[in-house]
């Protein structure tokens, strides 16, 4: 739970100061087309401008910590948003019948598609946008429909308003359904931490391709009970972080070389992985003294089992974004045979002094 909670305290502070702050602009932008008097928008503005003062020190307390919303690559689920703004728009351009001091498309429009809107314009800086941040505008699309509805009700026959509920049920519960299931979310770390512990032998090294994705398996950490993180300096509770804090690249080496069989977490095919001495080290080390066994495939992620050849294994080719990919077959939740540990070279891992990219130990000379 402690886990749990830290993993998950930073993203829910960056939503809300999202919510908040697109919040302050939808009112904004009804009271102005509306054309309220001044009176009204000298208020509102004084109300404003005290929600972005108490947003502030929320906002600079995500800033810290965005690091936990890196793995956003891109828009998450857009096409749902896409087409329920459409809709929505279409049905406020339409006669809606009703009357007030703010017409209900100048309420309902904003709501529904500021929100999305404001993340995908911050997403051309930084990717942000998931649909389950912005989940509160669907009570736009809800009045919209519920309007035209109402309208369709009083001018035409009730036969009609039961072919405009089951057409909007058509359209609106399967996706909504969907959001709710495992397959919908990015990811599934139920199915990553029973891949680790299927796959995993006690004694077995694990690493994670990149650091973040140990907070896959944080969520039960019986799954990664009998393994060890070669990689983790200091867990996530104690360091007051997403995924940990880890080893020098050098210490991560030389703990790798220790083992016969590493179970690797790694993203999906084609995630981009930032690029450190941490994960050069990891990287390298794989592909020159290890080969790739056997992987699992999981909704956002892969695990992949690497054992130890008689010999440095080659460099993976051109084709491959997996580390010693060259040297191993393919298989799906395969069972391991064990590896002897045999043909370890000398030469401990290095580091440049001038630099702090990760530089391989050289290759044994023969006699």
């Amino acid at each position: 739970m402690a886990v749990g909670q830290v993993a998950g305290d930073g993203e829910a502070q960056a939503g809300a100061a999202v919510v908040a702050g697109a919040g302050v602009v939808e009112h904004g932008v009804t009271l102005v087309v509306s054309r309220v008097p001044r009176p009204v928008l000298r208020a509102w503005s004084v109300t404003a401008a005290g929600v972005v003062a108490g947003l502030l020190p929320l906002a600079i307390r995500s800033a810290g910590q965005s690091g936990q919303v890196s793995w956003i690559g891109g828009p998450v689920r857009l096409r749902y948003f896409l087409v329920v703004a459409v809709v929505g728009v279409a049905c406020a351009r339409a006669r809606l019948g009703v009357r007030g001091p703010v017409r209900l498309s100048v309420l309902a429009v904003p709501i529904l598609v500021l929100p999305g809107l404001l993340l995908l314009i911050a997403s051309l800086v930084k990717p942000l946008f998931v649909d389950r941040y912005v989940l509160y505008s669907n009570i736009g699309i809800a009045l919209l429909l519920g309007a035209r509805m109402d309208y369709f009700h009083r001018r035409r026959s009730s036969r009609t308003v039961w072919i405009a509920a089951v057409a909007v049920l058509a359209a609106l519960v399967p996706p909504s359904l969907s959001l709710r299931t495992p397959q919908s979310r990015s990811n599934d770390v139920t199915a990553v931490g029973a891949a680790v512990r299927e796959e995993g032998r006690p004694g077995d090294g694990l690493l994670y391709l990149s650091g973040q994705y140990r907070a896959f398996t944080a969520a039960s950490p019986g799954d990664t009970r009998f393994l060890t993180d070669l990689a983790l300096a200091q867990d996530a509770v104690s360091s007051n972080t997403l995924a940990g804090v880890e080893l020098p690249a050098q210490d991560i080496a030389a703990r790798m070389l220790e083992f016969d069989r590493i179970v690797a977490v790694r993203g999906p095919a084609g995630a981009q992985s930032p690029t450190n001495p941490q994960e050069e080290a990891k990287t390298s080390t794989l592909r020159r003294y290890f080969r790739e066994y056997g992987t699992t495939h999981v909704n956002g992620a892969r695990v992949t089992v690497y054992v130890r050849g008689h010999a440095p294994s080659p460099k993976a080719g051109a084709g491959s974004d997996s580390p010693g990919a060259s040297g191993g077959v393919m298989v799906s939740r395969a069972r391991l045979s064990t590896s002897a540990r045999a043909g370890r070279t000398g030469g401990g891992p290095a580091v440049t002094s001038s630099s702090a990219r990760w530089v391989p130990p050289a290759e044994p000379m023969s006699a």
